[in-house]
């Protein structure tokens, strides 16, 4: 905080805030001795989030890497004309990576990291591992990050059968409520499930929302069955009449609508790292593309990280890629760097 000039008053308030700590354990009757905190801050704290992306602000990066954080999750993305050049890129970022971590004695756990490439075609040499403090990152088929599972081929099947089976026992959970003996009214039914059960067929529609339509589909069957237990309608009533009656959206236009929306708020946003990200990302989008051109590879390492402000802190990269028109795509390898569970052995505040 003092290297990034912070007034004094602030920096003594919060090594006030962290410094000699105690906490104790209660069982039933029986309380344990004091126990000294060493390190971190309170558990729940609004600050604890702020305070780590002030410790980690200088998260290091290359020319050759784009580095994407958030809270403590960060992506390593790395591209390049082949495989091996990837890999390459990747890590000699990891050992710069490395070297920040010792000497902010920051603790990860490399074993929860994994790597993926993201490529059209398929790559026969087999790929050496990375290392990270003499561990290896194991190459694997599919990753989960910030909630979405991304698959070497970038289909988003794997995330779409999660979503489907989240979706069938969130609604289970809520049937008794939604079945046609429930005493509720039409109007909570819907609100019922425009709050719980939609969100759940929608989160990060901006992302996987150019999946191939066969497995969109899918998820407005999930709909259509919904809608029908709650306006209980029999099975015969077209699809359309279900859409009217309950004045709720098809899943294409939900998708879209949301898509639409978080695109131009991301292109006026204060944050022009922010905003320079909807350039290349709203078109491809709103046309729905399909996956018959040349997708990026991509490598995932799980560790601590936090949200940066650097230059391409976002998931640009990938997006970019991936919405853009297919003439506008390169053949190319990208590589992909997934973090979290980390945690500091230390505080400092400087």
């Amino acid at each position: 905080m003092i290297k990034l000039n912070f007034p004094s008053y602030i920096i003594h308030l919060v090594n006030s805030y962290l410094s000699d700590r105690t906490f104790q354990v209660k069982i039933l009757a029986t309380l344990s001795r004091i126990g000294t905190v060493s390190a971190g801050s309170p558990q729940g704290s609004i600050l604890s989030p702020l305070l780590y992306n002030i410790y980690t602000h200088d998260f290091p990066t290359t020319p050759t890497v784009d580095v994407c954080l958030f809270a403590d999750d960060a992506a390593i993305i790395a591209q390049a004309c082949n495989p091996d050049m990837v890999r390459r890129y990747l890590q000699q970022y990891l050992k710069k990576l490395q070297s920040w971590l010792r000497k902010w004695r920051i603790k990860i756990n490399v074993g929860k990291s994994q790597a993926i490439i993201f490529k059209k075609g398929q790559y026969r040499n087999r790929l050496r591992e990375l290392k990270l403090f003499r561990n290896s990152i194991p190459w694997v088929r599919q990753v989960e990050y910030l909630g979405v599972t991304l698959d070497s081929k970038l289909t988003f099947n794997s995330h779409l059968r999660k979503i489907t089976c989240k979706f069938k026992r969130t609604l289970y959970t809520l049937l008794p409520l939604l079945n046609r003996s429930s005493i509720l009214s039409l109007k909570s039914k819907r609100l019922i499930y425009l709050h719980y059960l939609q969100p759940t067929l929608t989160y990060a529609c901006q992302i996987w929302g150019c999946a191939a339509q066969h497995n969109l589909n899918k998820l407005q069957i999930l709909q259509n069955r919904t809608l029908r237990l709650i306006l209980n309608y029999p099975r015969f009533i077209a699809r359309r009449y279900l859409h009217r009656d309950s004045n709720i959206d098809p899943i294409n236009e939900r998708i879209r609508s949301l898509s639409r929306t978080f695109y131009d708020n991301v292109s006026m946003h204060n944050n022009p790292l922010i905003a320079i990200q909807s350039t290349s990302t709203t078109t491809g989008l709103y046309n729905h593309p399909s996956h018959s051109s040349s997708i990026p590879s991509i490598f995932n390492l799980d560790h601590p990280p936090s949200f940066a402000e650097n230059r391409n802190s976002t998931l640009s990269p990938l997006i970019r890629n991936q919405f853009s028109p297919p003439l506008q795509r390169k053949r190319s390898s990208k590589s992909f760097l997934l973090e979290r569970n980390g945690e500091r052995n230390d505080v400092t505040h400087s």
